[in-house]
């Protein structure tokens, strides 16, 4: 038995919570470790962490008065998450620290000084840009040098680490992002909230019946993810679709934000309001996608996007850009289909040809879903990850 401290860089309903969330779940119902978890910033899913093991958090303080700084401090109050996880170890002395994510280097100085006996993974979600917009290359390299290994969630990142970053490839262990089920049946079977996307869900039902090709986005509508790509791909639908119908679906921006209304307003200017639907934030994009036709990925960086599993878990295949992170790799196995990178044209003219072929659209979301219960399921990823936790903690004794 080992005790793990499970280390996110924060709580948010976000891809690598989620992931360290289910991986949580599948070590505290299959192995026998000690587990606690620590979110460097609190967030929505500290609850369902709280519900497995011991779950602290950092949260900023309000300002103020110097009197009560002072006092702050005298009670070992932290002003920032660097003294919380410093403490969190000092108290529970685990064996193995588990960092989820590459971005918390700036809170781990000391660390191997300060407990040399202890072991630490690294579990990277991230490439280039992500790490530009997230860290800073001191940082990474200071979480790296700590990393008794490194996981990485994409053949891609694995590459990455070892070409600009110097991790040898015996740090090195590949487990792609995963889903957590064991197949299809119980994919499908899982409870999860609609009361946030009941409008939505509605819409697209009554889009699907009138014979609507649907195809959706999820995620945050920022350019790393293709948003500003989205009415530019519209209007080259709008070519090449001709009089067959199509909407094409983003979850993630609702009304209100200064995406949405740009996005809107460039909409409106070239004709295709009529076209779009936009849709706030929701707690499980599963029953959107389940109404997709195609999940549409934009992306210009993704290392291995849980949007694509999640679509191919329920039959329905991806359409992507080549270079543009792990996804490609996985449609290539005809599970969908990778356009030249930013080849708007050719991305519209994919979409158009399962819109039409739907045989075709049927046989590539079943080798999808084949595939991705073959490679990505909770018990191939946490069987593969208790085999890293268990080797790294057999070669300190």
């Amino acid at each position: 038995m080992a005790r793990i401290l499970l280390v996110s860089h924060d709580g948010w309903r976000t891809g690598a919570p989620y992931l360290l969330l289910w991986l949580a779940q599948w070590l505290a119902s299959h192995r026998d470790d000690e587990l606690e978890a620590v979110f460097l910033r609190d967030g929505p899913l500290r609850e369902e962490f709280a519900s497995i093991c011991p779950t602290g958090y950092w949260a900023p303080s309000p300002p103020r008065r110097f009197h009560r700084r002072l006092l702050d401090r005298l009670r070992q109050q932290d002003r920032d998450p660097s003294g919380l996880l410093h403490r969190t170890i000092a108290r529970f002395r685990p064996d193995l620290v588990y960092l989820n994510t590459l971005v918390v280097g700036q809170h781990l100085e000391g660390l191997r000084q300060a407990f040399p006996q202890t072991r630490f993974i690294s579990h990277v979600h991230e490439l280039e840009h992500s790490l530009a917009l997230s860290t800073y290359p001191a940082a990474v390299q200071r979480q790296l040098a700590l990393s008794d290994r490194v996981i990485a969630c994409a053949a891609c990142v694995c590459e990455n680490l070892n070409t600009n970053h110097g991790v040898p490839w015996e740090r090195l262990r590949l487990v792609r992002v995963f889903l957590p089920h064991r197949n299809a049946g119980e994919f499908a079977a899982a409870p999860r909230p609609e009361s946030d996307c009941a409008d939505l869900i509605a819409r697209l039902e009554d889009e699907r019946r009138r014979g609507t090709f649907v195809f959706g986005f999820t995620g945050s509508p920022i350019d790393r993810k293709g948003f500003d790509l989205f009415p530019l791909l519209l209007r080259a639908c709008a070519r090449r679709f001709g009089g067959h119908p199509f909407l094409g679906v983003w979850v993630g921006c609702g009304p209100g934000s200064a995406a949405h209304g740009l996005a809107m307003h460039d909409l409106c200017r070239i004709g295709l309001k009529e076209r779009v639907l936009l849709h706030g934030a929701v707690a499980s994009a599963v029953p959107s996608i389940a109404r997709f036709s195609v999940v549409s990925l934009l992306s210009r960086e993704d290392p291995y996007p849980v949007v694509c599993l999640e679509g191919a878990a329920l039959g329905v295949p991806t359409v992507c850009f080549q270079q543009a992170g792990g996804i490609p790799d996985f449609v290539a196995g005809d599970c969908g289909i990778a356009v030249p990178y930013l080849d708007l044209e050719a991305f519209a003219d994919a979409l158009f040809a399962l819109a039409v072929d739907p045989e075709r659209r049927h046989r590539l979301g079943e080798a999808a879903c084949e595939r991705v219960f073959r490679e990505s399921s909770i018990d191939v990823a946490g069987a593969a990850i208790g085999n890293v936790i268990d080797e790294l903690l057999a070669s300190r004794a």
